[in-house]
């Protein structure tokens, strides 16, 4: 299956407009053959062709990137603020002495939809840290975790100033009162957004509302606990995500993950069925996001996840992250 069948696969659900696989295309060549992992976004509400894109890079491929840069001479890319701090970041990111390099396993570039029609688009940046777990910032064998690798990270993709003092203490917060087991597996920095404040993304096996309870959330846990016992027939996992300025704000993504088996398809099935009787999802995307999931030959399609966003209004919204792994590099 090549790009153009990909495409075709969304068009027979009117899922994207006419311009859609030109803009990818160009953003694509940003990246030349550097990523083979790929995921579209798309809300499960309403008929409107609306697709985000998102594209990731590996630690072994960065020393690769940066030099296909370097010979493509992307000047505009560094004449962008954005791009600048996204340039200098990947450049310690691929210094193999640099802290950055040592606790960064990957980072993620999520075009939304309205960045993807303009001259420069600017992504959100996400970055995936190695060991952000609940021993950072306490005494573990006489020897305090070193998390001065985060803020120096920070500093670099943030702009200047946005690293206040009350939003270093509320990220430490979130990493230190982090149930055992549980990890900081993403930090995501919104770019083009109006939010200068970070996306914190969560595993943990349990003990969801008495974390959020300690780092100072400000949404309703009747209503959360209420949500999450809704859905926990219906999904093998969750992950929370939720962004932090000055405090721990209100909106709550919860993702909602399989283990793929045998049964995997039956579960999501019952899930899509019920968002669809919640209005959360149409008819025609639950169809989709089924067929989508079904084997492909030629390279991985899967469902990444299902994310349902809880608005300070406590309206939800329901996101599709549909992924596919390791394109053949003419693709790419």
């Amino acid at each position: 299956m090549d790009r153009m069948n990909i495409v075709s696969f969304f068009q027979n659900y009117s899922l994207l407009d006419e311009n859609f696989p030109n803009q990818v295309e160009k953003i694509s060549g940003f990246f030349g053959s550097c990523s083979k992992n790929f995921i579209f976004e798309i809300p499960l509400e309403g008929n409107e062709p609306k697709v985000d894109f998102s594209l990731n890079i590996r630690r072994p491929e960065i020393l690769k990137l940066l030099d296909y840069w370097e010979k493509k001479e992307l000047k505009s890319l560094w004449q962008n603020e954005s791009w600048d701090k996204i340039m200098k970041f990947l450049i310690e990111w691929g210094n193999p002495n640099s802290s950055i390099r040592k606790n960064i396993q990957d980072v993620w570039f999520e075009f939304d939809r309205n960045q993807l029609y303009v001259e420069l688009p600017v992504p959100c940046f996400f970055f995936s840290p190695r060991n952000l777990h609940n021993g950072v910032g306490r005494v573990i064998n006489k020897e305090k975790i070193n998390v001065d690798w985060l803020f120096n990270s920070l500093m670099i993709i943030l702009p200047k100033n946005h690293l206040t003092k009350k939003v270093k203490g509320n990220l430490l917060k979130c990493i230190e009162k982090l149930p055992p087991g549980g990890v900081i597996f993403q930090i995501g920095v919104m770019m083009p957004r109006d939010f200068n404040g970070l996306r914190i993304c969560t595993s943990m096996r349990a003990d969801y509302l008495s974390y959020l309870d300690k780092i100072g959330w400000l949404g309703s846990f009747n209503h959360l606990g209420s949500i999450l016992n809704n859905l926990e027939k219906y999904v093998d996992a969750f992950f929370l995500d939720f962004d932090v300025e000055e405090k721990v704000l209100q909106t709550l993504g919860i993702e909602c993950c399989y283990r793929i088996g045998k049964d995997t398809l039956i579960k999501l099935e019952k899930f899509l069925d019920y968002l669809t009787s919640r209005d959360l999802c149409t008819k025609e995307k639950a169809c989709f996001i089924l067929s989508w999931c079904t084997i492909d030959k030629d390279f991985q399609k899967t469902l990444s996840h299902i994310k349902i966003v809880l608005s300070p209004s406590r309206v939800l919204k329901a996101k599709a992250y549909l992924a596919i792994s390791n394109l053949p590099e003419e693709i790419t």
